[in-house]
């Protein structure tokens, strides 16, 4: 039985799933694995349901299904991707519903949307013309294409709907990274793409990984534009939500009651210049899979040369108020040139949601390493590489425009971008308030006693993972060792059976990041 509670401050619907169908187990057999080529040359590999008894006389929904980050890389047939293919499957189900059933499949390099300005993803768009194939090769129904998917998929749904208006009748989007900004302008343009297309988010009340919030505040703000949106927010629930909606009937139901309407042309030449003027117009600032509001800028030395970084500035920034700052130092694959790459991970991203942003606002500095470059470490400390001295530089940039809390400038940093983090607060040790250090790497492989010393007065947290295969563990074991011996008090997360990428887990960290604004640097 469903239980709704309502809230009369927070209009928002919380429901405990219910009403779940018992069935028969849908295995990676159920699904024909496929390949296709796109016009791009590029090729994608995905799963296919096959309505049982298929007769081409007979047209058929379908139902294309977006998987979260974890996994991307393998065609891995996880609880998760079970759970979203059983959603409409299932052996009653496609009884029920018979219809077609697209697992989608996203290389390791790539998510579902790319950063800022780029909305839908290579991949994304390849799958798009995947399903005009399948619609030549089978009867499926145009009116009666449906998109659902989680965490990091869910926000593939937005940015897929957004991208190609009129293409779904019907949207899922369960437990979402971020995918516009309810706080900015910019909404109501994408709300005017959204038109009538019905939507149904999910979210677990206790998401340790996306922050409810920001779902909660995407549907207020769509419900006050207009949008055709319901919410279901499952109480105690963490990350996993989908558990409660796939198994939810009312759900399954819902979504095959929803056609596109006759006045929408599904002709693939009008869909294509939908899509396109769309993509032309450009409205995807905030579509991405961090939050808006980080400004282009960049820090030119006469001799050290130029550093590109991006400013996130709070969204109500008051100059008659000093607010604290993050120094966010990337690892070694978001090099570049483009002033991009750097901020579309959680190290920049997670502290400018609007849920955590609005009770903590801060400014995020976020430089960008040319390619040939990097940050350094304390082993080179004396001749310490030139965009790590530039950070300095750009800090005092915006140390001088803004009003910057100088007792509350934090660093924080990922691989070798913790071990550049390392670095400046030991040549700096006076300037930073406190420091996250996550896998940080350090080409002399250990600490020695005189860096631990420079710093064992600073506040430290460190992040590694137990089975890194690539910043080896124990010189984070070392440098923690030799802090405490210096006399500091550092602490130390150890994640068991994590391997390089602790950052997703350690930005994630609620305990974490309140503790690193408590700390405030003497005066």
């Amino acid at each position: 039985m469903n239980r709704a509670v309502h809230f009369a401050a927070l209009p928002i619907l919380f429901v405990l799933a219910g009403n779940s169908t018992a069935s028969a187990a849908v295995t990676i057999d159920d699904f024909e694995l496929r390949t296709f080529t796109a016009s791009s040359a590029d090729t994608v590999q995905y799963r296919l349901m096959i309505p049982a008894n298929y007769d081409s006389s007979k047209s058929y929904p379908l139902v294309m299904f977006l998987h979260g980050g974890q996994q991307r890389g393998k065609l891995r047939w996880t609880a998760a991707t079970l759970r979203g293919a059983r959603f409409c499957g299932d052996e009653e189900r496609q009884a029920k519903h018979p219809c077609f059933v697209l697992v989608a499949h996203a290389p390791i390099s790539e998510n579902w949307g790319s950063v800022f300005e780029g909305g839908p993803s290579p991949t994304l768009l390849n799958f798009m013309e995947a399903l005009d194939a399948l619609e030549t090769e089978f009867n499926i129904d145009k009116r009666r294409e449906y998109i659902t998917g989680l965490s990091g998929g869910g926000k593939g749904t937005w940015i897929a709907f957004l991208s190609h208006p009129g293409r779904f009748a019907a949207a899922i989007p369960l437990c979402a990274r971020q995918a516009l900004d309810p706080t900015t302008a910019d909404l109501s343009r994408n709300a005017g793409m959204v038109g009538d297309l019905p939507i149904w988010m999910w979210h677990g009340e206790k998401d340790p990984s996306n922050e409810v919030e920001n779902s909660r505040l995407m549907f207020q703000a769509l419900k006050k534009v207009g949008a055709n949106v319901k919410y279901t927010e499952v109480p105690n629930a963490p990350h996993n939500c989908w558990d409660a909606a796939y198994s939810t009937d009312e759900l399954h139901d819902w979504l095959f009651e929803q056609v596109l309407p006759e006045s929408v042309s599904t002709a693939t030449a009008d869909r294509d210049r939908r899509r396109d003027a769309v993509l032309n117009s450009n409205p995807f600032p905030t579509v991405a899979y961090h939050p808006t509001g980080f400004i282009p800028k960049s820090y030119e030395h006469p001799s050290r040369g130029k550093l590109n970084y991006r400013l996130f500035v709070p969204r109500e920034y008051d100059a008659s108020r000093s607010y604290p700052i993050i120094i966010f130092l990337h690892g070694k694959s978001r090099r570049g040139s483009d002033n991009l790459k750097q901020i579309n991970t959680p190290g920049a991203a997670n502290w400018t949601a609007p849920g955590f942003s609005s009770k903590n606002p801060a400014f995020v500095l976020a430089p960008q390493a040319p390619a040939d470059s990097g940050w350094g470490c304390p082993a080179i400390l004396p001749e310490m590489m030139d965009p790590l001295q530039n950070v300095i530089g750009a800090l005092e940039q915006v140390e001088q425009k803004y009003n910057i809390n100088k007792r509350r400038v934090y660093i924080t940093g990922q691989s070798g971008g913790g071990g550049g983090a390392s670095a400046l607060v030991m040549a700096h040790p006076d300037r930073f308030a406190a420091a996250v250090l996550v896998c940080p790497a350090n080409r002399a492989q250990n600490w020695t006693k005189q860096q631990a010393a420079k710093i064992a007065h600073l506040p430290l947290w460190f992040f590694h993972g137990d089975a890194d295969q690539v910043v080896d563990v124990n010189m984070t074991r070392t440098a923690v060792a030799l802090l405490k011996e210096a006399g500091g008090s550092p602490h130390y997360t150890e994640l068991p059976n994590v391997k390089h990428n602790s950052w997703e887990k350690a930005y994630r960290s609620r305990a974490m990041r309140t503790w690193l604004f408590q700390q405030r640097k003497e005066q």
